[in-house]
């Protein structure tokens, strides 16, 4: 109680009071208690007059008078000791945690006053360099002192950023981003002493270890989860508070990495390397998934930005995609090479996230990377994966991936291997899964918490479909053989058009089921998505006609639900991508579709501003071509859009803007029209 009195007056009253010799061997008794309250009493106290509003070089001084940076040191590592100690008994203690967050505290308080210094020293050179005014420097010799106390800090902040208490993280995470900062700024970096730059590369070296280890999700019999339940309740939230740290640490990361990107892929390959060992044959005494997910994560990251030929195309030089090679080559096949653990639930999706974001160092080698990235999509790590949440992923992983390699794929003779592989996650994405429908969707990778982030998320479909989206773009490449890919085609074709007449014919109306039916339709959809006009008409005219052949099941589906906003949204989507597709061959469902996207007595407004849309995207596409199909069905469409708008005109037979325009040119179409009462009509 005391000293949180003394911590409060610490803030206005004279440092002098606070400076003695007896006052400072009391607070000093208090942090070397064993009672944690006095303890953290007296690390509040000190971190207040840390903070104490004062002269930069008045601060170091009261900083270096009061011994507060080895007060800190000690303070931290003795907390970090004792939770270490309950940690090794398998226990923790609350008290413990809240002293080693407040020893934390002290520690980033005392660190950031004196980089505050330090700031303040670049800063004046700075406007003195511009001929700008600026605040004069603070003395030379403090700048000096603080710079070398900054150093003699850093490792026992570095120890605490690694704690596994989130508190003491985050206490410690903006002194280190501050110290990174430092570096980055030209001036402060060029006026550091010699002995604190010699010290950089260690300190930054240990910040990524740090980071990276910090980054690792928790023991499970610490939290008391299995993260290998992704259904759990209590195992989500573990794995969000996880996630959430991650992000936090990644910024630093970055920070580094950008600063010294040799420092980080040393890092990053030191992590892969421990995730990497014991080689094959060591399934029982492998690593830790959370050792080998960490890693994955860490590879993943240090991408970000890079200047390397793995990410960026025309660049030479590429130390990632070597590690990217040792991460593959090792990890062959499941069962093979790879560990037990490259089929966790969350180490899994890690290993795909890397493939499809260094996609360029599979293709610059494809003889050696190609086949074991495959793998890792299409046996029991991806697309067939135990874990449904992890297969919906890989689905759309694996169309990511697919879209830029599906020509290295088929050249290197892969390509029947592949067909085959997806059978069984084809079969599986033809079936909804009407269960769970929030569950359709895949949630994003354990270390970048984003999900899918694509349309069909958004539109409720289910992720699995990415699946048929994948099997079109690797049957569309021109020099596919047409045999392969006809057989596959009508055999996937045939399933999903069954399963559209299968959920439209039932004699009776309430069995029928148009979730079903919407989602073989976005399945056909996707799939014409990897076929351009030339293969669908010219290559391979038969092709087209398979595409095109689930038009008539899809037609009756709108003219059996033709209120249904999502079965009309999705047959008008399949069909206009087979415009693209397939060309005049759609011609003759053009007419049918209209007539039953106004079926409706009177049609809505929406229906109309849907046919108007789906003409517009004809008239683009065929342009002359379109002119008998315009004869027989603009001037039925002229009069029910007339009529639509007959309320919005101007009382006593004028019109206002847009909708006058339109019925004038309406009256000319239709000469019937010019007679229509304002007043009536649909106003919808």
């Amino acid at each position: 109680m005391a000293a949180g009195c003394a911590r409060k007056y610490a803030e206005w009253v004279d440092v002098s009071l606070f400076a003695s010799a007896s006052f400072v061997q009391t607070i000093h008794a208090m942090l070397a208690s064993t009672h944690h309250g006095l303890r953290g009493g007296g690390c509040d106290f000190l971190a207040a007059l840390a903070h104490k509003g004062m002269d930069h070089g008045a601060k170091v001084g009261l900083i270096a008078r009061l011994d507060l940076v080895n007060v800190s040191v000690n303070a931290l590592n003795g907390a970090l000791a004792i939770e270490a100690a309950a940690a090794a008994d398998g226990g923790g203690d609350d008290d413990a945690e809240e002293s080693e967050g407040k020893a934390a505290a002290l520690a980033a308080a005392v660190g950031g006053e004196l980089l505050s210094c330090l700031r303040a020293e670049a800063a004046s050179h700075a406007g003195a360099e511009a001929n700008e005014p600026h605040a004069p420097p603070p003395p030379k010799d403090a700048c000096d002192l603080a710079a070398r106390l900054v150093d003699e800090l850093a490792p026992a902040c570095v120890a605490a950023l690694g704690s596994r208490h989130e508190s003491t993280t985050m206490a410690i995470l903006p002194l280190a981003t501050a110290y990174v900062n430092r570096l980055k700024d030209a001036h402060a970096a060029r006026l550091m002493p010699a002995s604190s730059a010699a010290n950089v590369e260690g300190t930054l070296g240990a910040l990524l270890e740090a980071v990276i280890n910090r980054s690792s999700f928790p023991d499970e019999s610490d939290v008391g989860v299995d993260f290998g339940d992704g259904d759990d309740k209590a195992t989500r939230e573990c794995e969000a508070d996880a996630v959430a740290i991650r992000q936090e640490l990644a910024v630093l990361f970055r920070s580094i990495a950008r600063l010294a990107p040799h420092l980080a892929l040393g890092a990053v390959r030191s992590a892969l390397a421990r995730a990497l060992e014991p080689q094959a044959g060591a399934a029982q005494s492998g690593p830790r998934w959370q050792t080998v997910e960490t890693a994955l994560a860490a590879l993943h990251l240090v991408g970000e930005g890079a200047h390397d030929g793995a990410v960026k195309p025309g660049v030479e030089e590429s130390p990632l995609g070597e590690l990217v090679e040792m991460l593959l080559g090792a990890w062959d096949v499941l069962g093979s090479n790879s560990p037990a653990v490259a089929a966790h639930r969350l180490v899994a999706p890690a290993l795909l996230e890397i493939c499809v974001r260094y996609h360029l160092a599979v293709e610059r080698r494809p003889e050696k990377l190609l086949r074991p990235a495959l793998a890792a999509f299409l046996d029991g790590r991806g697309v067939v994966h135990r874990s449904r949440e992890v297969s919906r992923r890989a689905c759309y992983l694996f169309c990511r991936f697919v879209k830029p390699l599906r020509g290295q794929i088929l050249r290197h003779g892969a390509l029947p291997g592949v067909m085959v592989a997806l059978e069984p996650a084809l079969m599986d994405a033809a079936v909804p899964e009407f269960a769970n429908p929030s569950a359709a969707n895949s949630v994003g990778s354990s270390f970048t918490g984003g999900g899918t982030g694509g349309a069909m998320a958004t539109a409720g479909n289910d992720d699995r479909l990415y699946v048929f989206e994948a099997f079109g773009l690797l049957l569309g490449v021109d020099d596919a053989p047409d045999d392969l890919r006809i057989r596959c085609l009508e055999a996937v074709f045939a399933r999903l058009r069954g399963a559209v007449t299968e959920a439209s014919s039932h004699a009776d109306p309430a069995n029928r089921n148009p979730a079903a039916a919407q989602h073989a339709i976005v399945a056909m959809g996707n799939v014409a998505k990897g076929f351009t006009l030339r293969v669908a008409t010219q290559t391979s005219p038969r092709v087209g006609e398979i595409l095109a052949s689930g038009l008539d099941p899809a037609l009756r589906c709108v003219q059996l639900w033709p209120r249904d906003p999502l079965v009309r949204t999705r047959v008008v989507a399949y069909f206009q991508r087979l415009v693209t597709t397939v060309g005049s061959a759609v011609f003759p469902y053009a007419s049918p579709l209209l007539e039953h996207m106004r079926s409706a007595r009177p049609p809505s407004a929406s229906d109309l501003r849907e046919c108007l849309v789906l003409i517009n995207q004809l008239m683009a596409s065929f342009k002359e071509s379109l002119l008998p199909f315009l004869a027989t069905q603009l001037p039925n469409l002229v009069t029910q859009i007339a009529s639509a708008l007959a309320p919005f005109a101007a009382p006593g037979g004028g019109v206002n803007g847009v909708c006058g325009l339109f019925l004038d040119g309406a009256r000319q179409v239709n000469p019937r029209l010019g007679g229509a009462n304002p007043a009536g009509g649909n106003t919808e």
